[in-house]
């Protein structure tokens, strides 16, 4: 929810801005998937530190594949549930809490804005 708070402070689209809070909030479910799936292979007898790159490549899309079908079905219900409660139906959104940020938050992000300028230029790293 911070997330969403975030972004709709910089203007951005609610849309987007509820697309990458949700990316940000899946990233541990599907790692738990991901880890649960490479348990069940090493428990097959495949060590993927023993095989050849070739091997690995086809063991990685053992791994990959049922982790993204499940992601596919879970996107295909979200949405349907998005629909249901009217994602789209207002414009503007309102929000319960409203988060001002304080000095140390503008300092912060003009840090990371002129790391990331300075690191995309290359005269860092």
């Amino acid at each position: 929810y911070d997330y969403l708070l975030a972004f709709h402070r910089w203007h951005f689209p609610y849309e987007i801005s509820f697309l990458i809070a949700s990316v940000i909030n899946f990233i541990p479910t599907y790692r738990s998937q991901f880890l649960t799936i490479k348990e069940n292979l090493y428990l097959r007898g495949i060590y993927f530190r023993k095989l050849t790159l070739f091997q690995r490549f086809r063991a990685v899309s053992q791994l990959i594949f049922p982790v993204l079908s499940r992601a596919l079905l879970q996107v295909k219900d979200r949405a349907i549930a998005l629909e249901l409660r009217g994602f789209r139906l207002y414009k503007n959104r309102t929000f319960i809490y409203e988060h001002k940020l304080a000095v140390w938050d503008w300092l912060i992000q003009l840090f990371c804005l002129l790391l990331l300028v300075f690191i995309v230029k290359g005269q860092i790293l």
